[in-house]
């Protein structure tokens, strides 16, 4: 039965979204499923479900999704005493909560939704809070139960907590071309609401099944899975910790439903998880800052716009840098403040850069950046990359360090516009 529903659920979402790689379908339609069974699982991934820029679809993600899962149920902003008042309310069977605009919530000093959001994460997450007292009484402490499956979704900004990631599966939509608008409907609720209720109707089946199975003394071979998985660490490759935790309901689902669920959710967790041997390195952050370096030295000068930057990184022309391979940027998306926040572990911030606009007399402030201000980091972090000789250059022409081709194609200018 959970096979059956897995491939209607699968269907219905592809007649609608333009999934931005084949594993986004898989992550999404297991996802589904594991909200159906709150109580069995361990932990609850949340689904982040972003992109760089609005008309991505991310709504349209959230709404289906929220609409077949258990309870499901969808906002847009809210906050902790809200929330965590929801989520106990219905803690005995757990509602599925989608909130929308979540980077919005992120942007401001919101430590105690944050908190919130980790801690619920797990079966057993509670919250303690203040509440008043009887008769006017003195302040009494009270346990929350915040457990609970969520989506998260908003632009990606850079604001994104990591803490709260690393509790999550991503889903990065990109816009659709002409292409793939022809091949999906748009989603209109009234209209299309029946096929999705009758997805959602073949989860309730499976569930009500396993139910019955329950009270007639039979345990499900999905329970022995999910205990199984936390042991068994060949079911995902020999890995452990809280990257492998947050796929466990999903690999557990796969496995128990057969046919090649099982390989497409490994395949899934290879490529989500795969950033380390993507990037070649353990930190993704840590691959941009040594494609700075060639950034400077694709235009050929020491400062540079934070959307040069970005046109650097997701053109073309990185396949001629040696030894990096940006193409998880381009796939990902990248936006000013996403590109800040990796940088800022390093010591490195953008600042404001008086850009004369060629061919006239004006000038402009744009966000950028210095070259000098990432020479400590660089000599710290890839020494393989940059070394000083007496003179204080660098041991790497801007023509050495990016095989000859240094300038774009449509650059603008005719010359370097900071001169």
């Amino acid at each position: 039965m959970l096979a059956t529903a897995l491939e209607a659920a699968e269907e219905t979402l592809a007649r609608f979204i333009v999934w931005p790689h084949e594993h986004a379908s898989t992550i999404v339609t297991l996802w589904i499923a594991h909200t159906y069974i709150p109580k069995a699982v361990n932990a609850s991934p949340r689904l982040i479900v972003n992109s760089a820029l609005p008309g991505a679809g991310k709504s349209v993600v959230l709404r289906l999704v929220t609409e077949m899962s258990k309870g499901g149920r969808m906002i847009a902003g809210t906050t902790p005493s809200a929330l965590f008042r929801s989520l106990d309310k219905a803690a005995d069977d757990p509602l599925t909560l989608g909130i929308d605009e979540v980077d919005q919530l992120f942007k401001s000093d919101n430590s105690s939704l944050v908190a919130l959001i980790n801690t619920g994460w797990e079966q057993d997450g509670k919250t303690q809070v203040s509440v008043p007292g009887g008769d006017g009484g003195d302040w009494d402490a009270r346990e929350f139960r915040v457990f609970a499956p969520l989506v998260l979704c908003g632009i990606d900004n850079g604001t994104m907590a990591g803490a709260v990631a690393s509790r999550s599966i991503a889903v990065t939509m990109m816009p659709a071309t002409a292409e793939d608008d022809a091949r999906v409907f748009p989603y209109r609720r009234r209209a299309d609401k029946t096929r999705v209720e009758e997805t959602a109707e073949l989860f309730r089946d499976w569930r009500s099944a396993m139910d019955a199975d329950w009270e007639a003394g039979v345990r499900s071979p999905l329970l022995d899975l999910i205990d199984r998985l936390p042991r068994d660490l060949e079911l995902l490759g020999g890995h452990h910790g809280r990257s492998t935790q947050r796929w466990e309901a999903l690999v557990a689902l796969a496995d128990y439903a057969g046919g090649d669920w099982p390989s497409r959710v490994r395949d899934a967790y290879a490529y989500v998880t795969g950033v380390e041997e993507a990037f070649g390195t353990e930190d993704p952050s840590l691959e941009l800052l040594k494609a700075m370096f060639y950034v400077f030295a694709y235009y050929d000068r020491d400062r540079v716009t934070s959307k040069e930057v970005i046109e650097a990184i997701t053109g073309p022309q990185t396949d001629e840098w040696p030894g990096l391979d940006i193409t998880p940027w381009r796939e990902w998306g990248i936006s000013d403040r996403k590109l800040a926040a990796k940088l800022k572990p390093y010591g490195i911030g953008s600042k404001q850069l008086r850009v004369p606009v060629y061919g006239s007399q004006q000038a402009r402030n744009l966000k950028g950046y210095e070259r000098g201000d990432f020479v400590a980091a660089w000599k710290r972090y890839a020494p393989d990359l940059f070394s000083e000789s007496d003179t204080g250059a660098t041991s790497a022409t801007p023509e050495e360090a990016t095989g000859g081709t240094y300038r774009i194609a449509n650059d603008p200018f005719a010359k370097d516009p900071f001169a």
